[in-house]
């Protein structure tokens, strides 16, 4: 029964597996999908913005370019990891991928402007989310991986060669 009452928060606007962040300000709708369902530390993971002017999210609004930071809050500080502008692309989704370094409370900042209207952001609509970033359950621990196997294998083999001289001599003798 829970899963199914989780279910809208665990799929994103084009289908896929992930969380939607969402937002209404000033007629506008702010969507920000992320491409996982969970935020993970060093879990490659893609934001993708959009903005509708409808509840249906059929009509996109006019934008030309959007502003995106990314905070670490830690009790009374705050460390910017990413801040920068995004232009909007003629065909396709505005959007990047962003690895979490480290687990913890972030938030997202995110602004639509429109370079035809007059001033000095020329903001259509802008939003903040709160992220909480888990520690990735696979980090922590003793890890054996591909490159330690690689190596522990190349080893033996050249273990092996350098022997066999050394063993063909001994039975000779």
């Amino acid at each position: 029964m829970a899963l199914v009452l989780f279910a809208p928060l665990m799929v994103g606007a084009h289908g896929e597996a992930g969380m939607t962040f969402s937002e209404t300000v000033n007629g506008n709708i702010i969507d920000v999908d992320y491409s996982e369902i969970t935020l993970e530390t060093h879990q490659q993971g893609r934001f993708t913005f959009d903005l509708f002017l409808d509840e249906e999210r059929l009509k996109p609004a006019t934008y030309t370019d959007m502003w995106v930071r990314i905070e670490k809050i830690e009790k009374d500080k705050k460390a910017t990891m990413f801040a920068g502008p995004i232009a909007r692309p003629e065909f396709g989704g505005i959007g990047f991928v962003y690895i979490f370094s480290e687990p913890g409370t972030y938030k997202l900042y995110v602004r639509y402007n429109d370079a035809s209207k007059q001033g000095l952001y020329n903001e259509v609509a802008e939003a903040s989310f709160d992220l909480n970033v888990m520690q990735n359950a696979e980090e922590g621990g003793f890890n054996l991986g591909s490159e330690f196997m690689y190596g522990v294998l190349g080893g033996l083999v050249i273990a092996a060669i350098i022997s066999v001289p050394f063993i063909l001599k001994r039975r000779k003798n």
